[in-house]
């Protein structure tokens, strides 16, 4: 019951495992198995090697067996040929030498038979019968030596005779169990020698079974734990590049082939990511597209529209639908086809911006002015065309065309006012100064002579016409001040330069006040040089004029501020209360009756028009009794 899920571990635990050491432990099993049966084949092959190094052994022996007993055979036939001479001296002497050939002769067969170690009894009691013989011989050798001295001849013959048939019968026996033994050597070696074919037979089958089956399960291991994965991969490829960012492969483990799966999944969740990122982007565009106001074209370099908004049912009177195939020239003026030519010219392939401004002809038949931009893009692949963006301008010049048209009217109304305001101000100044004169005239005349009241009278006319002059004078520097002028920025002039002039012309003021002024480090400005005077000359007049019971102190400084120097005019005077602070640099406004403070309620208004003139605002931070610090912007130079 637990099998598959020892299995199942087995192959988790493979997919943990590095696809070389997958590979490395296969071709180690393979090998194996091929090292098993070679030292099988090897073994047996040991085993055939041992059986014939025991027939060469026994050979070896027989040879030797054989050398010794022909050896023994030559010996004791020579002996039998010298002892038919029956020369005692002459045999002693030939069996010595015939000894020590024999010896000779049969010394190195006889090393190796005693150098052979004898594998069983047999084989011990061959060596030990050919030993004693070889032993025995010199003894034997000279027993025959003493019975040919003795004269026994027949003695010695008998012994030879006996001794070579006893010698022929041990050869006989050693032969005879030398060729048994060899020919039992051979039969095992054959024996030995078909059990090693039938072994390596069965070892060559047995490892060509095992290596099918090792084969078989390698190929198992390698199609689960390679193959697949492999091709899970090759699918998953194949699906993202149909444009599938959400298939992921699920691969587990800590071996390349994962760490490929996870780089793999990483790589379309971002792609997925970037997808959806992408549409949205596109849904943005698309919706800023379908819902501008502006009318957006594609057309190719001949004009042939291949887009068009939805705006173009506002712009054109068509439906985008009615004008793809359509020719952009269509629509457009035949006296304005150089500026459609420059549009459309697809000489010049780089995207650059042309701005253009043509009529087009609407669906009920009038024209509408467009303005906008082209652009070659002709050479983008995800484009492919020219890209035009315009807006319909034709309420727009109207407007233009009346706004232009009033402020030349304007311009002319102006002008007469100003011509007026100066032929009135000329005409008033003569008439109010002949009165001035005649009442002084005649205050000085008849002071006294008249009753308390016509002296009173005088003295109100001679008041009102200094007033009145006053005032003209003030309305005109207003004026002045109000009126446009076409001409560039004026040079900068300097502050520090403005102020002196205007003490001087307050000059007498000043001292009967005993007021101070000071400034210190005071910039330049851009603004001309009277209208600057007459600031500055307004602001301190009010300074000394509204002044407590200390004698006037006033403080000029400026600071840098966004672009602007913001100037500070400070006083010690009485101060304004704060529901006023607006309201003083309205026309003809003033806070105080004539008895207390004299003036016409121009000047503030006069330095708020200079102000605002010149592109600064104007303002005052004040409180009874605690002073006022009227404070401006002017733009830096």
């Amino acid at each position: 019951m637990n099998s598959p899920k020892r299995l199942s571990f087995g192959f988790a635990a493979l997919d943990n495992l590095g696809i070389g050491f997958r590979l490395q432990v296969a071709f180690a099993c393979v090998l194996l198995l091929m090292l098993a049966g070679n030292a099988i084949s090897f073994w047996n092959l040991h085993k055939v090697g041992d059986r014939v190094a025991v027939i060469s052994t026994t050979e070896q022996r027989l040879a030797a067996v054989l050398r010794v007993n022909n050896g023994l055979l030559m010996l004791t036939n020579r002996l039998h040929r010298a002892a038919e001479g029956q020369d005692s001296r002459r045999f002693g002497g030939q069996a010595q030498t015939l000894l020590v050939a024999f010896q000779k002769e049969t010394q190195e067969a006889t090393g190796k038979l005693r150098a052979i170690t004898p594998a069983n009894g047999r084989e011990k009691f061959i060596v030990e019968s050919l030993s004693d013989i070889v032993e025995n011989l010199p003894r034997r050798v000279a027993t025959l030596g003493d019975l040919a001295a003795a004269g026994d001849w027949s003695a010695l013959n008998a012994r030879l005779a006996n001794q070579l048939d006893h010698t022929d019968d041990v050869a006989e026996i050693l032969m005879r169990e030398a060729d048994l033994e060899l020919s039992q050597v051979r039969k095992q070696a054959f024996e030995d020698i078909s059990h090693a074919e039938h072994q390596a037979a069965n070892t060559l089958a047995a490892s060509a079974i095992l290596s099918f089956l090792i084969a078989v399960a390698l190929g198992v291991i390698v199609t689960r734990s390679i193959t697949r994965p492999l091709s899970m991969l090759s699918a998953g490829t194949r699906l993202l590049a149909q444009g599938d960012f959400k298939h992921r492969v699920a691969l587990s483990g800590t071996n390349e082939l994962a760490d490929l799966a996870a780089v793999f999944n990483r790589t379309a969740a971002r792609l997925d990511e970037l997808y959806d990122q992408l549409r949205a982007s596109e849904a943005r565009f698309r919706s800023l597209i379908e819902n501008a106001s502006d009318l957006i074209l594609l057309t190719d370099e001949t004009g042939k529209l291949l887009y068009a908004s939805p705006s173009s049912s506002t712009v054109l009177g068509y439906a985008p639908g009615q004008l793809i195939g359509r020719s952009f020239r269509e629509f457009s003026l035949r006296e304005e086809d150089p500026i459609a030519d420059q549009i459309f010219s697809a000489s010049d392939p780089a995207p650059n911006a042309h701005r253009f401004e043509l009529h087009v002809k609407h669906s009920d038949g009038s024209l509408r002015v467009l303005e906008g931009v082209a652009a070659n893009l002709l050479g983008n692949a995800a484009v492919g065309g020219i890209l035009i963006n315009a807006r319909d301008m034709s309420e727009r010049r109207k407007a233009e065309r009346a706004l232009e048209s009033s402020n030349e009217a304007l311009r002319r109304a102006n002008d007469d006012l100003s011509v007026f305001a100066y032929c009135a101000s000329h005409d008033l100044q003569e008439p109010l100064r002949n009165v001035s004169l005649y009442c002084q005239m005649l205050q000085r005349r008849y002071s006294g002579r008249l009753d308390g009241q016509a002296d009173e009278f005088l003295q109100h006319v001679i008041e009102g016409s200094a007033r009145m002059s006053d005032l003209i004078k003030d309305l005109l520097t207003y004026m002045d001040v109000s009126r446009l002028r076409a001409h560039s920025t004026p040079a900068p002039v300097p502050v520090a330069s403005a102020i002196v002039q205007a003490l001087s012309n307050l000059g007498t003021g000043v001292r009967l006040a005993r007021a101070t002024v000071t400034y210190e480090d005071l910039p330049a400005v851009p603004v001309e040089a009277v209208h600057l005077q007459q600031l500055f000359q307004n602001l301190i007049s009010n300074a000394i004029k509204y002044r407590g019971i200390e004698a006037p102190c006033v403080r000029i400084s400026a600071k840098a501020q966004n672009g602007y120097w913001c100037f500070s005019v400070k006083d010690n005077g009485i101060g304004i209360s704060p529901q006023y602070v607006q309201s003083i640099f309205k026309l003809f406004k003033r806070l105080h009756g004539r008895g207390e403070y004299p003036g016409t309620g121009v000047g503030l208004a006069i330095c708020q028009k200079i102000v605002e003139r010149n592109g600064g605002r104007i303002w005052v931070e004040s409180q009874p009794g605690a002073g006022s610090d009227f404070q401006f912007t002017l733009p830096q130079c």
